[in-house]
């Protein structure tokens, strides 16, 4: 009769989840504010600047929320220390368009109630 094989003998197997790097973990500060950046640019720029502010805003939305869906959309995607290379690279690109999508929306909101309060409160 043939014995088992002794814990010894048996190759050591590999760890479900290996160890996370301390440069790939989640920063939610760094998330946040990066999706809320060009949000609250363009709502200062209006509300400060009054008409002229106007077409600031509009490029700080448009371009901000770019960079802020990359900033983020990137960051999101490599915390995910669990997926394949292959479905980060797919993860990153889905984040980076809706995040994208969501400073922006976000940024016209703020243009939008940056140009509410212009209206409301004379600076000049």
């Amino acid at each position: 009769m043939e014995t088992p094989p002794t814990p010894s003998s048996q190759p050591p197997l590999p760890e479900a989840h290996p160890a996370v790097p301390s440069s790939c973990r989640f920063n939610a500060w760094l998330f946040f504010g990066c999706l809320l950046a060009p949000a609250v640019v363009s709502l200062f720029a209006t509300t400060f600047l009054g008409e002229e502010g106007m077409a600031i805003a509009v490029i700080i939305a448009l371009v901000g929320s770019v960079i802020a869906g990359l900033i983020c959309g990137i960051h999101f995607a490599r915390s995910m220390a669990q997926l394949t290379k292959g479905a980060k690279i797919g993860l990153g690109i889905v984040m980076v368009v809706g995040c994208a999508g969501g400073a922006f929306l976000l940024a016209f909101g703020g243009c939008a109630l940056g140009a509410t309060f212009a209206s409301r409160m004379p600076l000049k």
